[in-house]
């Protein structure tokens, strides 16, 4: 039977559209496809023997770990830019970044289904058919979700008139799709591992960072989480009503009744509040300490949601305090060997 027209826009026209844009908008050169043992010749039978048809990225190859290393720095821009866009306004001049990383995650799936070759049961897989079917198998729903470009759907709310402060949060709540992507990052990091080996760099320095950056993306999302309950835990009651003091002083009423107003109390936060960017420091030096020590340090909830929060991360502090004792622990262990 003929194919219907949706599966030769899947199976023909997309990809002959992206490898036209490949090699057209000099996009190679980021992914540096086109030279060294990136491209390999390779078969699907078990002798491995060579196909005249066409080339493939090796998963072996050094430039297959490099393109994975440039995917997993976009998946980690993610994992830190949604949950700040979430709590934070940021400037829209920086949107420009994320759509540079959209574009890497798009190649990205590009390669998977059409240039990337696959070990299967012993042998390599290299056969376009064979490799788009796995691919529709395996990925297709995972990268379709994190391609879609959600965040058109905000030129809906735009023309409907709605007010800066609401853009921005619908412009958030949008990226948020593309953190289902991230699910798949310790299959990216691996290849990062084996690159790092290439390279010569010594596994406990590396070991390290690793662990630095998991606890600080952590506490990044609690701090997060943090700063977005002191700003809309008390919008109700503010909404309509002109700023007020509280009883502290000149505290604009959103934030009485939690922590800013708590930190304003003792002297950690100016008269006003403060802008964000102090406000979100001083969140992130409650999240390092309750993730690592068991600890609120100087500063505490002044709500019950603020109070269950901490609770919460407290809680999840102690597998997380558990679990680098036990790394550290390892690496000096390694390091001696």
């Amino acid at each position: 039977p003929r194919p219907s027209a949706g599966e030769r826009l899947w199976s023909v026209q997309l990809p002959q559209l992206f490898h036209r844009l490949w090699h057209s908008t000099g996009l190679q050169t980021l992914f540096g496809v086109g030279g060294g043992d990136s491209h390999v010749l390779l078969s699907s039978s078990p002798e491995g023997t060579a196909s005249s048809s066409s080339s493939f990225i090796h998963p072996d190859s050094r430039q297959r770990m490099v393109n994975d290393l440039v995917v997993c720095v976009t998946l980690l821009y993610y994992t830190i830019m949604i949950p700040f866009r979430l709590a934070l306004t940021i400037p829209t001049g920086v949107y420009a970044i994320d759509y540079v990383f959209d574009v890497v995650n798009i190649l990205d799936g590009y390669f998977h289904a059409r240039r990337y070759a696959l070990y299967r049961g012993g042998h390599m897989i290299t056969e376009a058919p064979a490799l788009w079917q796995l691919y529709l198998r395996e990925r297709i729903w995972i990268d379709g979700l994190a391609m879609v470009p959600y965040d058109l759907l905000v030129l809906i709310v735009v023309a409907q008139g709605a007010s800066a402060s609401y853009v921005y949060l619908v412009w958030a709540v949008l990226r948020i799709p593309k953190l289902i992507k991230v699910a798949m990052l310790p299959s990216y990091y691996g290849q990062v591992e084996r690159l790092m080996t290439t390279w010569k760099i010594h596994f406990v320095w590396f070991k390290f960072v690793e662990l630095t950056m998991l606890i600080l993306i952590i506490a990044h999302w609690v701090a997060c989480g943090w700063y977005l309950l002191a700003m809309k835990e008390n919008e109700r009651r503010c909404r309509g009503q002109p700023e007020r003091s509280s009883a502290s002083g000149g505290l604009p009423c959103l934030f009485v009744g939690t922590w800013v107003e708590q930190q304003y109390d003792s002297l950690k936060l100016p008269v006003d509040g403060g802008d964000q960017w102090t406000r979100f420091i001083r969140a992130i030096n409650f999240a390092i300490p309750t993730l690592t020590s068991e600890t609120m340090g100087d500063m505490v909830g002044r709500n019950e949601k603020e109070s269950f929060y901490a609770f919460l991360i407290m809680f999840c502090g102690l597998s997380i305090n558990g679990a680098v004792i036990g790394s550290i622990v390892n690496l000096v262990s390694d390091a001696n060997v």
